[in-house]
């Protein structure tokens, strides 16, 4: 049976050198990338029409590339909290990979490394952030 692994893009929006991504393509045979538009941060006081242009425009520049290496984005709103895990879930997922956030924003924490993806039994693996 082939593996697959749940790549979730969060701030790190590129397919160049994106350690989660290649950590998945090298881990699992079939990878299902996913962003989360968080409305509570989206529509939160940092967020403003200049930062939801620049977040669609770079959204749509990340699924042409993903297109264009075969996959398919998948974009989702919600809670991470609730929703990545549902789609591991769903997806029957062997792991869910994101880059390592450094932000005090409890909402876009990082999750423990190889920690659970609760309340699933994937793993969830985050990688460093490049810059």
């Amino acid at each position: 049976m082939p593996s697959r692994a749940v790549v979730w893009f969060r701030r790190d929006l590129r397919v160049a050198d994106h350690p989660a991504l290649l950590a998945a393509l090298d881990a699992a045979d079939q990878v299902v990338p996913v962003f989360v538009v968080d409305r509570a941060l989206l529509d939160g006081r940092p967020s403003g029409p200049n930062r939801r242009a620049f977040l669609h425009g770079a959204l749509r520049a990340l699924a042409r590339d993903l297109e264009a290496l075969g996959g398919r984005l998948l974009v989702l709103e919600g809670d991470p909290v609730t929703v990545i895990p549902a789609l591991a879930r769903q997806t029957a997922a062997d792991a869910v990979w994101c880059s390592r956030e450094h932000t005090p924003t409890p909402a876009a924490a990082t999750p423990p490394s190889n920690g659970p993806c609760a309340p699933t039994a994937a793993p969830c693996s985050p990688c460093p952030a490049s810059t």
